[in-house]
C-alpha cells in the first residue's frame, strides 16, 4: 500500500505531535527511536512504491533459500512457463518476474542478520542495496562501513549471486561487487551535481521530491532499462569502451563502471535520457 504524506520532506511524515503523545507515553528515549524508524522506512517506502509502480513485484522473503542462494519457486515457475515456448528470446523478456524484496534474511547461519533490499529476477538476487538516511544520522558512508564490517564476503549471496552491492542514502549512491573486508572498494555511482554530460562538481542535483538519488530506482532500475543492462552483462565477452575481455566469472568494480558508460551511451543514442 502507498502511503501519503504531508510536505515538507521526510522530518515533516512524523509531526510533532505525533511525537508529543508517543513522548508522553514512552519518554523522550523510545520516541526519538521511533521517529528515527518512522524516517528510514519512508525512504523505504518510496523506493518501492517507484518499483512496484515500474512493473516490479513484491518478492516474498520466506521463499528465498539461504543455502541455496536462489527463490527455488519462483524459478521453478520461470523454467516452467519458458520451456514449452518457441520463441526462447521473447519468452524470456515477456516471462521475466523482477521482484524487490526487503529486509532480506540472507544467511544459513547468522539467521539474524538481514539486509535491507535485494533485487531478482526469475527467483536468483542479482543486486542488494544498503540503505541509509541522513535525518537518522545515518549516511552512506554507514552503509559502506556496514558492508567492509558486517557483510561476510564468504555468504553464498555475496561471493556468487549479487552480481552489484549498493550503498546509498538520499543524496549519493557508491557500488562495488566484489566485497572484500576492509579492502572493499566503492566507486562513486552519482551523476554530478549539475546532472548527467554537464560540468560541475560531485555529487548530484537537487531534486523537488527531496531524494537527490531517485535516478537510481527510476532509471537505472527501470525494468526495461534493468533488464537491457542485465542481459549486456551478462553475455557481451568483450567491452565496447575499453575492450576488456569479461569472459571471467567475476567482474572487477572498474569493469561494471565501464559497462555502465557503456550502457548509458546506446541509451543515449537511442533518445533515451539515462544517467551518465
Amino acid at each position: 500500500m502507498i502511503k501519503s504524506w504531508p510536505e515538507g520532506g521526510c522530518g515533516a511524515a512524523f509531526d510533532a505531535g505525533e511525537l508529543r503523545t508517543v513522548r508522553t507515553r514512552r519518554g523522550d528515549g523510545e520516541a526519538a527511536q521511533i521517529g528515527q524508524e518512522h524516517r528510514e522506512v519512508r525512504f523505504e517506502d518510496a523506493i518501492e512504491a517507484s518499483l512496484l509502480g515500474g512493473g516490479w513485484q513484491r518478492g516474498l522473503g520466506e521463499n528465498y533459500d539461504p543455502k541455496l542462494g536462489i527463490d527455488g519457486a519462483e524459478l521453478e515457475t520461470f523454467i516452467g512457463d519458458a520451456a514449452g515456448r518457441v520463441e526462447r528470446r521473447l519468452a524470456f523478456h515477456a516471462g521475466v518476474e523482477d521482484a524487490q524484496r526487503r529486509h532480506l534474511h540472507y544467511s544459513a547461519t547468522e539467521t539474524g542478520k538481514s539486509l535491507d533490499l535485494a533485487l531478482f529476477v526469475n527467483g536468483i538476487p542479482v543486486a542488494i542495496a544498503e540503505l541509509k538516511n541522513a535525518l537518522t544520522r545515518q549516511t552512506v558512508e554507514h552503509a559502506k562501513r556496514q558492508y567492509c564490517t558486517d557483510r561476510d564476503p564468504r555468504e553464498l549471496l555475496f561471493a556468487r549471486r549479487a552480481l552489484v552491492h549498493f550503498a546509498m542514502d538520499q543524496d549519493y549512491v557508491f557500488l562495488t561487487t566484489k566485497l572484500a573486508g576492509e579492502k572493499t572498494r566503492f566507486l562513486p555511482f552519482n551523476i554530478g551535481s549539475n546532472g548527467p554530460d554537464v560540468d560541475g562538481g560531485a555529487g548530484n542535483p537537487g531534486a523537488t521530491d527531496g531524494y537527490r538519488t531517485s535516478y537510481l530506482w527510476e532509471q537505472v532500475w527501470q525494468r526495461d532499462t534493468w533488464l537491457d543492462l542485465l542481459c549486456r552483462y551478462v553475455n557481451v565477452p568483450m567491452c565496447a569502451l575499453c575492450g576488456r575481455d569479461l569472459r571471467s566469472s567475476t567482474w572487477t568494480t572498474d569493469e561494471w563502471s565501464c559497462q555502465r558508460r557503456s550502457s548509458d551511451r546506446l541509451h543515449r543514442e537511442r533518445g533515451c535520457a539515462l544517467v551518465s
